[in-house]
């Protein structure tokens, strides 16, 4: 009886294992459907090319300083949006910014080096004000999860732009605010809100982050695609079609002939 205890426990916990599974693959395979947005242009039905690459820096675990890691910045041309992905306290983070957001970034990071160097920036100014003192911007998606396959949740977060002081040093920031997940009221996950989170950087990776964010350098990963020749449909339909006259029927080769009309 014992025994057949056991197998019946193993084969139950194989099909809790197997369901667990299957679960796990259905949900990577609809997280991993390209994205596209609803009355957005295609620019090319190709996933995101990586562009460029950017130091950056996020707080620590314990949020007492801040610590370098590496941003890459890809082309989607499905959405035409710049995808920002990065690690942070375990996960992979991919933020999609669009042209309304990319020049909010860009622009400010020009304005922030210009009160850096006026010594404009206000150390008394709360963080809350100075955080998004060159302004806020909507349009924004952003999932993260360890992996590609292996999303934990998304959201559509507000952006803000400004500066944060770190001890002595004002840091250029792009304050990434909390959202709901959507994924929790369907019940594919247990998170039902995105973190508040800071991408810090200094004066020259603040202008490095906003070039690679220039539309001409984005565009330039598409030159990275192969180059399909053009066919013209109308010439595809005159050739298949011909003139368009009647064609004769063709004489019935002689039998002698066909092994000769096959081969030539």
């Amino acid at each position: 009886m014992k025994r057949i205890q056991k197998y019946v426990f193993a084969a139950g916990k194989v099909s809790v294992l197997c369901l667990a599974a299957l679960c796990a693959l259905v949900f990577a395979s609809c997280k991993s459907s390209p994205r596209t947005v609803e009355g957005r242009t295609v620019i090319a039905d190709v996933d995101p090319i990586e562009t460029a690459s950017v130091t950056i820096q996020l707080l620590n675990f314990l949020g007492t300083a801040v610590e370098p890691t590496v941003l890459t910045v890809s082309f989607a041309p499905r959405t035409d949006e710049a995808l920002l992905q990065f690690k942070m306290g375990g996960n992979t983070y991919y933020l999609y910014m669009p042209e309304n957001v990319r020049a909010l970034v860009r622009d400010a990071a020009v304005r922030y080096n210009e009160d850096f160097a006026a010594l404009n920036l206000d150390r008394d100014l709360s963080q809350r004000k100075s955080e998004k003192i060159y302004g806020e911007a909507e349009g924004s998606y952003m999932r993260w999860g360890l992996g590609r396959l292996a999303m934990n949740g998304e959201g559509y977060p507000k952006i803000g732009v400004g500066y944060r002081f770190e001890g002595k040093s004002p840091y250029f920031v792009i304050t990434v605010y909390s959202a709901e997940n959507p994924g929790y009221k369907s019940n594919w996950s247990n998170i039902e809100k995105s973190i508040k989170y800071a991408i810090y950087m200094n004066k020259a990776q603040s202008l490095a982050l906003a070039d690679a964010l220039r539309e001409e350098n984005l565009m330039k990963a598409l030159d990275t695609l192969p180059v399909v020749p053009y066919a013209d449909p109308a010439t595809y339909e005159d050739d298949y079609a011909g003139t368009g006259a009647a064609a004769e029927p063709e004489a019935e080769a002689e039998p002698e002939d066909s092994a000769d009309a096959y081969g030539a």
